[in-house]
């Protein structure tokens, strides 16, 4: 409530304006309607995202900026956002996105700049863009980075068939354990961000957290670094509980 009143300021002093905008919004995101009286640090990850957008929409920008609209965000968010977008642009509001998602950018946008190292490697119609396997292999296919713009194998050098290095996986399980954690949870207001997580982690060894957005994979590590305060479990360094 009081981030949609804080982002009315530019309406001044016009109770009916900032009612209309308040209620424009919310029809656009109705989640944040059921929760207008929760803290706003307590939302998930994605109804962040929609509080943001909903904090630009208010004031009826003739020009918006959008930067990495679907990180982080669980695939179900990530598919209503860009609707919501759609709807704003039809309202008259020129979008500009920047986006790592290529689904989502070539939903959503009608011309493309297409970057890399700093440099425009394409600029067209986003269509045209589709006809350029070259220029999106080279980003979105992993180890991409040979001048003929083919991929490695996964059996390329330093690579096992299974992905690790040969380092790594030359190494066995009876190595000390450095990290540890036992039953780690969080929970954001009603969201149970990361359940009761165990794992370990071995000197020498590289461990992967593979899953989709909004997995719980970043809010584990904060959890971990000790950003974010865990409600339940233990965090281990080398023996050492430091879960506080």
């Amino acid at each position: 409530e009081e981030h949609l009143r804080l982002a009315g300021w530019l309406l001044g002093d016009d109770p009916a304006a900032v009612a209309e905008a308040r209620a424009r919004v919310l029809e656009l995101f109705p989640i944040l309607e059921k929760r207008i009286a929760e803290m706003a640090g307590n939302l998930s990850g994605g109804e962040q995202q929609m509080l943001a957008l909903a904090q630009s929409f208010i004031c009826r920008p003739s020009l918006l900026m959008i930067d990495e609209l679907s990180l982080g965000l669980a695939p179900t968010v990530v598919g209503q956002l860009p609707d919501v977008v759609r709807r704003i642009h039809e309202q008259g509001t020129t979008i500009v996105l920047v986006e790592q998602s290529v689904n989502v950018a070539l939903a959503l946008a009608q011309r493309a700049l297409f970057m890399e190292k700093g440099e425009v490697r394409f600029e067209g119609p986003t269509a045209e863009l589709l006809e350029r396997p070259d220029i999106l292999r080279s980003v979105f296919i992993a180890g991409t980075n040979s001048r003929d713009g083919t991929a490695k194998s996964a059996n390329s050098p330093g690579l096992s068939s299974g992905g690790t290095t040969n380092r790594a996986s030359s190494q066995n399980g009876d190595a000390p354990v450095v990290l540890e954690c036992r039953e780690v949870t969080k929970r954001f207001g009603g969201i149970q961000a990361v359940d009761a997580v165990d794992l370990e982690l071995r000197r020498g060894h590289i461990l992967g957290l593979i899953g989709q957005n909004g997995a719980g994979k970043t809010t584990l590590l904060d959890c971990v670094s000790g950003f974010l305060t865990i409600d339940g479990g233990r965090v281990l360094l080398r023996g050492h509980d430091i879960s506080d």
